[in-house]
């Protein structure tokens, strides 16, 4: 259960810091 858990956070957290990096480069193509 807690290994489960451990991979789903981890995944949660890296498609987070993905869709943030995406959403800073969407931005700065805006500002342009």
């Amino acid at each position: 259960m807690d290994v489960g858990y451990g991979v789903v956070d981890v995944w949660d957290r890296s498609y987070f810091n993905l869709s943030e990096r995406m959403l800073e480069l969407i931005w700065e193509e805006i500002i342009a």
